[in-house]
């Protein structure tokens, strides 16, 4: 949310949050950071990279706001105040701006488009960041209009709220030392500042301070408008499906494939149509809020389509007012019947109940395709897979599409790698928790397939699903096509809090076995393929068709 005070934006590991009792003419910059060393030209190196401030009034600076420095380091906390009026100067002496400004409506450019996780990643590469750059604020009157004062009572649940979350990081995070974060310490300074807080936007950019002194991703505060649109049960009432699955492509909300047999496909619904709106709701003003809750993070695709899929969902016989724009640009409406999701309904511990499908055939004269929804139901899911591979033993090549797979029970990637390998004691990764380290080993299933294996992900594929392709990357036995996976390999836990925004919280930490952490980074595939709208049309699998090449050109 990056062109409002409202709420914090996230980026990869930097936070921007606005406290509206700032004066409307000072831009305060905080830096946390460990060991972050630079000198003038790295100074001027963050700058070209997009770090500072970009914009005032609407109007370009010559130079801008850079980065203070003393010196040639940066220490623990850095702390200045950037002046934005001419001569003006810090309370170094460091002259800011040399120009006088227009009206106080300010942007960084760490906000805009331009600053993506490829360039994090470079500050990385450069040697400018040795360390997570963990929060930059700043302190802005609105840039949307004044924000609201709190109430008593909205105070109350926010300290509530608060303590909620120390709590439960304190309880539940793996690592007992915290990295060396004193979290006792944290919440002695985080609470009397919470308290002092007056809007919302800046509480929830003190928790999210908090969260980030962790120095770790998806850890976050969602507001309790977003929050709802992620909920789907809260949103929609139901678990029926409208029979068409969706991705977000390039802004837009894309029908990816209809299920055969369902009342979308019986109306003619088709791969590539954008879905423009659903029971009268707009989907465009949806997207571009959770877009930009989740501008630049590895699970921004997940979120947006679950975000869709949750306006899709409803009660077994309720009927979707769907609004189409068909591949001729010509806007159609349905009314599509929901239906209860294909699949068997499955039970595990306290999770939710949830259907679960499993799928395989032989494609392109002789390759074996697998495709399943998530990794649950055990006793049924592992010996249908099991089944589909021993049938493609003679197989050219085997494809297992894990696209739009939120993943499920890790223990059954273990047992599904062991159909592909045939060495003893190998391990996909290790995932450490609080009580001990667990490890990931493979249980080869003889015989074993040996042929080509490729594995199909998107961004929407998360947890289980990235430590079974990222462990079969990693040995080497598996090439991964498709776009980057959610980032989401940590077992995670969503609460409600008092005052009605979201915690978002990892609850163990996972290395692969080349190790890489998965969480915030994901799977890359080894050879990217992004579905487009175009391709769906004209009935191509653009991704499906990339893994067939490669199987092809291995015989």
């Amino acid at each position: 949310m990056g062109q409002a005070c409202g709420g914090a934006f996230v980026l990869q590991h930097v936070r921007v949050a606005c406290d509206g009792r700032a004066s409307p003419l000072d831009v305060y910059l905080e830096l946390v950071s460990v060991n972050f060393r630079v000198g003038e030209a790295g100074t001027n190196r963050l700058f070209d990279l997009g770090i500072g401030l970009d914009r005032v009034g609407g109007r370009r600076l010559r130079g801008g706001c850079r980065f203070l420095y003393s010196g040639n380091r940066f220490g623990s906390l850095l702390s200045q105040a950037c002046a934005c009026q001419r001569g003006e100067k810090d309370e170094r002496g460091y002259r800011v701006l040399n120009r006088q400004i227009g009206p106080p409506v300010m942007r960084l450019v760490s906000g805009s488009r331009d600053f993506s996780h490829k360039t994090y990643r470079q500050l990385v590469e450069l040697g400018l960041i040795s360390a997570r750059i963990l929060t930059i604020t700043f302190a802005c009157a609105a840039l949307a209009g004044a924000q609201p004062a709190l109430t008593t009572e909205q105070k109350r649940l926010n300290l509530d709220s608060f303590e909620f979350i120390w709590s439960t990081i304190r309880d539940q995070y793996w690592d007992p030392t915290f990295g060396g974060v004193n979290w006792t310490a944290v919440r002695d300074e985080f609470r009397p500042r919470i308290e002092r807080a007056a809007t919302m936007p800046e509480t929830r950019g003190l928790m999210g301070q908090m969260l980030g002194r962790l120095g770790k991703s998806h850890f976050a505060i969602i507001p309790a408008d977003v929050y709802g649109d992620l909920d789907s049960h809260e949103d929609a009432g139901g678990t029926a499906t409208a029979g068409f699955d969706v991705r977000v492509i390039e802004g837009h909300a894309i029908v990816t494939s209809v299920e055969e047999g369902s009342p979308a496909s019986a109306q003619g619904v088709r791969p590539g149509w954008e879905v423009v709106s659903i029971d009268g709701t707009e989907l465009a003003p949806r997207i571009q809020k959770v877009g930009e809750v989740y501008r630049n993070s590895t699970m921004r695709e997940l979120y947006l389509a679950r975000s869709v899929l949750a306006k899709l969902a409803g009660n077994e016989s309720s009927v979707a007012h769907v609004q189409f724009r068909d591949g001729g640009a010509t806007a159609v409406t349905k009314e599509i019947g929901r239906i209860r999701p294909r699949g068997s309904l499955a039970k595990f511990g306290y999770l939710p109940p949830s259907y679960v499908w499993i799928t395989s055939r032989k494609i392109d004269g002789g390759i074996g395709y697998i495709a399943f929804n998530m990794f649950l139901d055990p006793a049924r899911l592992m010996p249908e897979f099991g089944s589909a591979v021993h049938s493609c033993m003679s197989c050219v090549g085997v494809i297992v599409d894990l696209r739009g797979n939120p993943g499920g029970l890790g223990i059954m990637a273990m047992g599904m790698a062991g159909w592909f390998i045939d060495k003893p004691d190998q391990r996909l990764g290790t995932m450490y928790t609080r009580q001990a380290p667990v490890k990931f080993i493979v249980n080869p299933r003889p015989p074993v397939y040996s042929g080509a294996l490729a594995i199909l992900v998107d961004g929407s594929s998360a947890s289980t699903s990235e430590v079974f392709a990222g462990g079969m990357k990693d040995l080497g036995r598996a090439r991964i096509f498709g776009t980057r996976t959610a980032g989401a390999a940590l077992p995670s836990a969503i609460d409600q809090l008092p005052n009605g925004d979201a915690l978002q919280h990892a609850l163990a930490d996972y290395i692969s076995e080349g190790g890489q952490t998965l969480e915030g980074i994901g799977v890359i595939p080894d050879v990217e393929v992004k579905l487009t709208r175009e391709a769906l049309l004209s009935g191509h699998d653009p991704v499906l068709d990339a893994a067939i090449e490669w199987i092809r050109t291995r015989k």
